[in-house]
């Protein structure tokens, strides 16, 4: 077995410009999970600091299930703080902290699920005491679905600052009081951590601060809540901050704490772990986490599978290469290290942060963390299995009738494997019973032959195959393709010419017929047969495989003639098709010598059906007509793509240069006597400079532009906007948009876009062209003569008087001056 990822980092939260935070993971039996986190001002726009609480469930391939939900009812100021457990039998439930809500500081609130994901009860307040503050819920459940919420602040238990803990049985009804874990005392006791095993038995962690230092300890509570220790100081070392202790509890009511300890001189924060019986007597000394030291590990999370071996993940500084990232390590149940700690995130600039992790009985397992590469923050998650590798492969079918056309699928790839919901790839290998490979491809889990068998060649094949899972590991098969004989109808017919000249004699021949049939040495007849197409019948005679016409055609009198004829092999199976037989017209007319196409090239991006360019045609006779067909021949790859109208050149779809510069057509040119000229053209895509937007959000952005021509807005507050090597636009549309630093500006080639922003200002909107010499707007060298920063102002009254300048933004750039500047054509009015 080994640990494997079982899907790519995928992102959580919908699209959003605000800042996504402080994730939760709880995963059920089968894998399916749900992520909680805190969203800025996503419940409540107007409260654009406040945080309300989002949800998704995921299948445990990161498959999302249903919509993103909003968890809190109630949304003024801030509900965050989220944790949240699955119940074994029917749902989850959720716990947060909510500002207000209950009539004085921060309660602790709760909602429970079905497994539907369909919200079972409204905001239930936890905490019984109202008065101070209640924050920091963490929750546990045992196998029967009953749970303990517990939260740190005022309680009933005389502790204005002490950790408190409410249990409840499956159905949400409360057992019992709110209960005060910690000795009542004058200390400031936070960070608050549960676990519970599955017969109910759970252990509460907390910090106790008592000045500079603070410590770890623990307390143990049987399945009916009552108190097997009293608090046991988790850390040995105490010569400097202990913190944020996380706890995982075994079946056995063994458990194991982690924590922050700034105890290793000059290498900040590292993690340790000790581990405890059911007793809460030590099994232990205090190990470290992780195998890298330098810099900050922490902000740990932990879970542990039905044998007791447990999972950490945390934050660790510098160690993916770029800011913060998420690491996880794997123990045993006896705290020896498997392995070294490994990187969960796979985007690795900027800061991943708040790792969040949980696990299923069988040691699989779903972590969730913050991503802020993107600026804002967002929650992304990663799944991970233990992985066995596959043990049976199928086919099925496994033969295919002859005859089918290439790339036909013979039958499905199926594979047999102890781990349920892995995904497969299948690849054809060398080996014993690779003789025929070359002959077939997989796509997907599909086997396809790769040309049309025929039985008669060849009526079997032989091919190796590899089912590999998404952990790398795969088991091998030969098989024995089999090629059943079938007798098959002809499948088409044609005529070795299908126009004869006017004025021939009677009963001339006009073309041979010929079938195409797969099966090799059969013979065939021909008749004349009615049905589509069989207008002229009459007017023809078959004799052998020659079509004859029955009377000598003129073309004055007719131009052309249809015919329907049937071929019918030895064994009674036919096929009939219909042929339109041209008289030419000898006298007046001359076959085309030439066509040409008036433009051969045509931008990238236009409109579906935009016209290329206009055939004509070079004809020794004149007033001819033509017309214009798309044909099969040489240089006729890309026919497809097009189609002509009268005699335009129409592409399908709207071509892109980056996809596809070139196309390759073959037109034949008819006129109106039947005759032809064929020409292959190669069209051209013009490559175009392409716009980029960027945006930035309400808050104060570092814009940066790109080396296309860019549009760039900062909608709010102050702003630093670098220009890139395009042709770029600098937007602004509200007076709130201010105080920017545009930086590299280039005169010539950027601009400064004022349009929406003065006709806002200016009574009944701006209709001048020069809002410099028209008062409204102004630049300064803010460094006298030595024009390098300069200061554009605009009239925010606007009224076109200097009494009311505000400054708009600081420009720098080089090889600027303020005459140069104030050029109205560095600007959009």
């Amino acid at each position: 077995m080994a640990l494997v990822p079982f899907s790519n980092q995928i992102l959580v939260n919908n699209a959003n410009t605000t800042t996504q935070q402080t994730p939760a993971i709880a995963i059920d039996s089968d894998g399916d999970y749900v992520v909680i986190w805190e969203s800025v001002a996503q419940d409540d726009p107007a409260q654009t600091i406040r945080t309300g609480l989002f949800g998704q469930r995921f299948t445990f391939s990161g498959a999302k299930v249903g919509s993103e939900f909003q968890v809190n009812t109630v949304t003024n100021d801030n509900q965050g703080q989220p944790a949240v457990v699955y119940d074994p039998l029917s749902g989850f439930t959720v716990v947060w902290d909510s500002f207000g809500q209950d009539g004085a500081s921060y309660g602790v609130y709760s909602k429970r699920y079905n497994s539907a994901g369909v919200a079972q009860t409204g905001d239930t307040l936890v905490n019984t005491t109202t008065t101070g503050a209640q924050r920091d819920p963490v929750i546990a459940r045992d196998g029967d679905g009953n749970y303990v919420v517990v939260w740190r602040g005022n309680g009933a238990g005389g502790d204005s600052s002490g950790i408190y803990f409410q249990r409840f049985n499956a159905a949400g009804t409360a057992l019992g009081g709110e209960t005060l874990v910690n000795t009542a005392s004058t200390d400031l006791e936070t960070q608050p951590a549960v676990a519970m095993n599955p017969s109910g038995a759970f252990v509460v962690a907390y910090t106790v601060s008592t000045g500079l230092d603070s410590e770890v300890f623990v307390r143990l509570y049987n399945s009916s809540g009552v108190v097997v220790s009293n608090p046991i100081q988790v850390n040995v070392t105490t010569t400097s901050a202990q913190n944020s202790p996380v706890v995982a509890i075994d079946n056995n009511g063994n458990f194991v704490v982690v924590w922050e300890s700034s105890q290793t001189s000059g290498t900040g924060i590292d993690l340790y772990g000790r581990r405890f019986s059911s007793t809460g007597a030590p099994l232990s000394g205090e190990f470290l986490i992780s195998t890298v030291t330098a810099g900050n590990q922490s902000n740990a999370a932990i879970a542990l599978d039905a044998n007791g071996n447990f999972t950490v993940a945390w934050q660790s500084v510098g160690q993916d290469g770029s800011g913060s990232g998420i690491y996880a390590r794997q123990f045993s149940s006896t705290g020896a290290a498997l392995g070294a700690e490994f990187l969960v995130n796979q985007t690795t600039t900027g800061e991943q942060v708040e790792p969040a992790i949980a696990m299923q009985s069988n040691g699989d397992f779903a972590i969730a963390w913050r991503d802020q590469s993107s600026g804002n923050g967002d929650i992304y998650t990663r799944s991970y299995i233990f992985n066995d590798p596959p043990t049976g492969l199928t086919l099925t079918p496994n033969n295919i009738n002859e005859n089918v056309p290439g790339n036909t699928t013979v039958g499905n790839f199926s594979t047999t494997d102890p781990d349920s919901g892995n995904t497969f790839t299948y690849t054809l290998v060398a080996g014993t019973g690779s003789t025929d490979n070359a002959a077939f491809s997989i796509v997907g889990n599909q086997l396809q032959i790769n040309n049309s068998p025929d039985f008669e060649t060849k009526n079997s094949y032989s091919v190796r195959v590899r089912t590999t899972d998404q952990g790398g590991l795969s088991f091998e098969s030969p098989f024995t393709i089999t090629i059943n004989n079938v007798n098959e109808t002809p499948t088409a017919l044609a005529l070795s010419a299908t126009s004869i000249d006017e004025n021939v004699a009677a009963n001339s021949v006009v073309g041979n017929f010929s079938t195409t049939d797969p099966d090799t040495g059969n013979t065939f007849t021909y008749t004349l047969v009615t049905g589509t197409g069989s207008t002229d019948n009459a007017a023809f005679s078959i004799v052998g495989n020659q079509l004859q016409i029955n009377n000598s055609p003129d073309f004055e009198t007719k131009n052309s003639y249809s015919v329907r004829v049937r071929t019918t092999d030895q064994g009674g199976l036919s096929f009939e098709k219909s042929f339109t037989i041209t008289v030419n017209d000898l006298a007046e007319n001359a076959a085309p010598t030439a066509l040409a196409l008036s433009a051969t090239s045509i931008d990238e991006n236009v409109a579906a059906n935009s016209v290329v360019g206009n055939f004509s045609t070079t004809d020794p006779d004149t007033g001819n007509t033509f017309t214009y067909t798309l044909v099969t021949g040489t240089g006729s790859t890309d026919n497809a793509a097009f189609s002509i109208v009268g005699n335009q050149l129409q592409i399908n779809n709207s071509p892109d240069f980056e996809t596809k510069s070139s196309y390759s057509v073959r037109v034949r040119t008819t006129d109106q006597g039947g005759l032809s000229f064929e020409k292959s053209f190669t069209i051209t895509v013009n490559d175009l400079a392409e716009q980029n937007i960027i945006n930035g959000t309400a808050n104060s952005d570092i814009l940066r532009g790109t080396a296309k021509d860019d549009i760039i807005t900062g909608f709010g507050k102050a702003d630093v906007i670098i220009t890139g090597a395009g042709r770029d636009s600098i937007v602004y549309t509200s007076l709130n948009d201010r105080i920017d630093l545009i930086s590299d500006f280039s005169i010539g080639n950027d601009k400064i876009v004022l349009t929406s922003l003065l006709d806002s200002i200016v009574p009944g909107g701006y209709n001048g062209t020069n809002a410099i010499s028209d008062g409204y707007v102004r630049v300064r060298s803010l460094l006298g003569s030595a024009n390098l920063v300069f200061s554009l102002d605009i009239d925010a009254d606007g009224l076109g008087n200097s009494k009311t300048f505000q400054t708009l933004a600081t420009i720098t750039g080089s090889g600027l001056t303020q005459s140069g500047l104030s050029n109205p054509s560095n600007f959009v009015f």
